[in-house]
């Protein structure tokens, strides 16, 4: 029954996953980015068949703008959301209302304080074209740009498709929230292998400042500075904090202030390359996505280096900044407070500045941050959850799995004679090992259930093989309760199931090592290590066997090896010499030390 709800538990966290949408509209969140991140489609490159027009060529204050929807080759749409910003200046304020427009088709949203200022559809039915009216400000504000993203399907969207329209009595843009700050960098193509950008004046990271007059966040956990894949520093002011991060990444580094070590209700502030520009923005994590948050203004002393693959960007911050839920909830983030520090950095939607979902694990400070001290904190990608799970399955089958195997084949005549509680020794050990590997298996998998949401959609095919070790121990266990009585005519062929069963799990075990220690949400370094470590494992064990099966085989034909003499013969009936169990044992201990560190230490 466990077995059971464990595979409905992890099929419905994957197939949650994958088919979040929004057919009833774009959440107020993407208001900012105008894309849908709909199983992380990208936008079509061809030129948009959507177009916007309005009914005139400009608009004074008050105006009533009339808009059509539409496609120049009379295609359908499923969905649509627009906005209009100012052409320049603060172009994330969104300006105006929208009136007049179908009803069962669209439906208008309130965005930070406006009234109807954004609209989006409601359903999936297609249509060929939409007209609705704007309603410009009582007050001027310059120039317009109308914005918007239209989807064809689920995965086919044309993004940023834009129409401008002039205003008649623009003189001078007023700006009221004077800017969105962009950080603009030049770069060098050396030998077509890979691009460095460099900043004008480039940011320089004084590790050894770490721990003195400065705080610092550093991963993995025994790096020092220079060989840390990813970290942030950080000092303060009387009205400012001033943070340094930086990351192995592609396109974005992103800082995060959260309440526990769980993505959601969490500040961020992004460093993001799109190719041309480096751009900060500012968002807040409802959950497991990111709302970009409207503004950034408060942000001072903005720069950005991206070189060989590293991108480090600094910039000031006020102790205290507000983000706005969905429902319009402000929520204020005070670093004079204490909170945990996330790290996370990956890739952009090609030709944009949206990013796209981290494919490692954000790196978390162990504990909260005092940020006006000078400490050094370490940060972890794994929860301690997953981190116990994997140190527990690693025990029950590098240890006791692969003991309860070699101990039935090759040491049957250990302690010859010698009954423990009625029965032969080596099968006590062997029985003992067996029901160690498989409570401990099921209690790691206990103790997972309650991260396999997070898993299943990340780790599928280590979710299933670890599925497949649960259930294949369960049945081993209940075919050891049941095997047939030793004369009868089954049991060889009991035997040989048994065997091949538990043998067929301890590889299961290693492939699902493998599988997880090469999964894209493990940072590259830990990747590395634990493969490396893996292999060693494998290898060692496959040696081992060869040894033992040798030692097996001399015993039986009483060949000259494996430490026996010849008055011992008539006893062993080929079983190997106990002691090399114990040499087993401790390689098999040793090299557990390092798997776990792969966990741990990452």
């Amino acid at each position: 029954m466990a077995i059971k709800s464990f595979l409905v538990f992890v099929v419905l966290g994957f197939c949650m996953g994958i088919v979040q949408c929004y057919p009833q509209g774009a959440p107020a969140g993407t208001v900012l980015t105008m894309f849908p991140k709909h199983q992380n489609a990208n936008q079509q490159r061809s030129a948009s068949p959507f177009v916007i027009q309005t009914n005139q060529s400009s608009f004074s204050p008050s105006d009533q703008v009339n808009i059509s929807l539409h496609a120049s080759d009379g295609r359908e749409f499923i969905g649509i959301i627009l906005v209009v910003h100012r052409q320049s200046g603060d172009r994330e304020e969104v300006l105006g209302s929208f009136t007049n427009f179908p009803q069962d088709k669209l439906m208008t949203g309130n965005f930070l304080g406006g009234e109807a200022n954004y609209i989006t559809h409601k359903n999936n039915d297609p249509v060929s074209v939409i007209r609705l009216t704007w309603n410009a400000p009582d007050s001027e504000i310059g120039n317009v740009t109308f914005r918007a993203t239209f989807l064809e399907s689920f995965r086919v969207f044309w993004w940023n498709v834009t129409t401008e329209l002039p205003s008649d009595t623009f003189i001078q843009q007023p700006i009221s929230n004077p800017v969105t700050k962009e950080c603009k960098t030049r770069y060098y193509r050396e030998a077509e292998k890979h691009k460095v950008i460099i900043l004008v004046e480039p940011i320089t990271i004084d590790h050894v400042a770490c721990g003195v007059n400065l705080g610092c966040l550093l991963y993995p956990i025994y790096c020092s500075g220079p060989d840390c894949t990813a970290g942030v520093t950080f000092s303060t002011d009387q009205d400012n904090v001033t943070f340094q991060m930086w990351a192995n990444a592609e396109h974005y580094v992103s800082i995060g202030f959260s309440g526990d070590m769980t993505m959601g209700e969490d500040e961020t502030i992004t460093c993001v390359y799109d190719g041309n520009t480096v751009s900060f923005q500012h968002g807040y994590n409802p959950s497991r996505h990111n709302d970009r948050q409207y503004k950034m203004d408060l942000l001072s002393e903005m720069a950005s280096t991206y070189v060989d693959g590293m991108m480090t960007c600094s910039f000031r911050r006020p102790y205290a900044m507000n983000v706005s839920a969905e429902d319009g909830t402000v929520i204020t983030f005070d670093l004079h407070d204490s909170y945990h520090l996330m790290v996370a950095w990956g890739d952009v939607f090609e030709g944009t500045d949206v990013m796209a979902k981290h494919n490692q694990l954000p790196v978390t400070s162990s504990q909260q941050i005092q940020f006006n001290s000078y400490d050094i904190y370490r940060g972890k990608s794994l929860p301690l959850l997953t981190n116990i799970h994997g140190v527990l399955m690693l025990v029950a089958w590098v240890l006791f799995g692969g003991a309860t195997t070699i101990v039935s084949r090759y040491f049957k005549h250990m302690s010859s004679g010698t009954k423990l509680l009625g029965t032969d020794v080596w099968f006590q050990v062997h029985r003992g090992t067996a029901v160690l590997t498989v409570t401990i298996t099921a209690a790691s998998s206990v103790l997972i259930f309650m991260k396999v949401e997070g898993l299943s959609k990340v780790a599928v095919l280590h979710s299933w093989l670890g599925i497949a070790v649960i259930s294949g121990v369960t049945l081993q266990v209940l075919g050891g309760l049941l095997r047939p009585g030793s004369k009868s005519c089954v049991r060889p062929v009991f035997n040989w199931l048994h065997f091949i069963l538990g043998k067929s799990l301890h590889i299961a075990a290693a492939l699902s090592c493998f599988v997880i220690f090469n999964t894209d949400f493990l940072p590259a370094a830990q990747q590395l290590f634990g493969t490396v470590v893996t292999t060693v494992w494998v290898v060692l064990q496959v040696v081992w066997e060869m040894v033992l099966e040798i030692c097996k085989y001399s015993m039986t034909t009483k060949a000259s090896y494996c430490m026996k003499s010849e008055d011992t013969l008539e006893t062993t009936g080929g079983s190997v010499p106990s002691i090399l169990l114990f040499f087993y044992i401790t390689t098999m201990v040793a090299v557990l030390f390092p798997l776990v560190m792969a966990i741990f230490f990452f």
